[in-house]
């Protein structure tokens, strides 16, 4: 999950993961609490790989909230 998550494909400058396929196996394998786990820290890494700056710093609690729920 980490691996998707640090390498995104940028199609018109737009960062594109597939971190769904992997999530999902995660989940069949594990169980739901570790396929949260592991995507709240997937996100995380993908976020601070994009480099984002100070006004943008809402987008960690925002992206954290979406794919949790």
């Amino acid at each position: 999950m980490f691996f998707v998550s640090v390498m995104p494909m940028v199609i018109n400058n737009t960062p594109i993961f597939l971190l769904q396929w992997v999530s999902m196996a995660v989940y069949l394998t594990f169980g739901l609490l570790a396929e949260m786990i592991m995507v709240q820290l997937g996100i995380l890494v993908f976020l601070l790989r994009l480099k984002i700056q100070k006004d943008q710093l809402f987008r960690l609690p925002l992206n954290s909230l979406l794919f949790f729920t």
